[in-house]
């Protein structure tokens, strides 16, 4: 089977009993990915950082360390904290041994015997939420450099007005190191904080759209627009400060 890139899938199936391990391999070439094997816990993590596959299929009685143990090193490795794992075991059937299973990091638990058409649905939706969660990282990653190419200074405070996060150009605008958690009339004198979004006003009282303020020198345009979560209140405002002491000049 093709993952997102149209490559075939890589699996790596861990079990010590050769029997059990031609079994699902066998299933799963069938199905069009690509298999390897390993026979132990070390063999598994060896191959692991060598070859990178998108799922492990993971034993848990393995002869030198257990499937769980090697879910957490693999967990606890920023390289594979999010490599999908499927537990799959014919030893530790009962609901304590699944539930370690999930603790120890594990994605999924099936127990032997599994049905070929159980365990490939199991292993296409694991790619499946493997490929969302990408997207959403890359997505994250895209906003995070955008939100630092913009020119002018952008800041998102919360319900008391205090600053969460920003770009580089805020922090150059306000002139100070120590922005997280300040409120940001502490930055920019002539605002304030107010219970309703966007949580702030200006000299005037009214929310700042457009409003001009003196900050060190310079002039700065202020506009705050309150924003939401999901369908929720607004929680959070996000605030822009454009440096307009030219214009004045001019």
């Amino acid at each position: 089977m093709a993952d997102e890139t149209g490559r075939a899938g890589r699996v790596l199936v861990v079990d010590d009993t050769e029997a059990s391990r031609y079994a699902v391999s066998r299933h799963l070439r069938h199905a069009g990915y690509s298999v390897a094997e390993a026979a132990t816990g070390q063999q598994a993590i060896a191959w692991i950082e060598e070859s990178r596959p998108d799922v492990v299929v993971l034993d848990v009685l393995l002869p030198d360390i257990s499937g769980f143990e090697v879910a957490r090193r693999l967990r606890a490795d920023e390289r594979f904290s999010r490599l999908p794992i499927l537990h799959l075991s014919a030893s530790f059937t009962d609901p304590e041994s699944l539930a370690a299973g999930l603790d120890s990091g594990a994605d999924g638990y099936l127990t032997h015997p599994v049905e070929p058409v159980v365990l490939l649905a199991s292993i296409r939706s694991l790619l499946r939420a493997r490929a969302a969660e990408a997207e959403v990282v890359s997505a994250g990653e895209a906003w995070r450099a955008t939100f630092q190419a913009i020119t002018d200074g952008v800041c998102v405070v919360d319900a008391q007005a205090r600053v969460s996060r920003w770009n580089e150009a805020f922090a150059s605008l306000v002139g100070s190191s120590g922005i997280a958690g300040r409120v940001l009339s502490d930055l920019v004198p002539g605002l304030h904080a107010r219970p309703e979004p966007p949580f702030l006003i200006g000299p005037d009282g009214l929310p700042p759209l457009a409003t001009e303020l003196a900050l060190d020198g310079r002039w700065v345009r202020v506009t705050a627009q309150g924003m939401s979560e999901g369908e929720g209140p607004h929680r959070h405002a996000v605030c822009v400060l454009t440096d307009v002491t030219k214009q004045r000049s001019a």
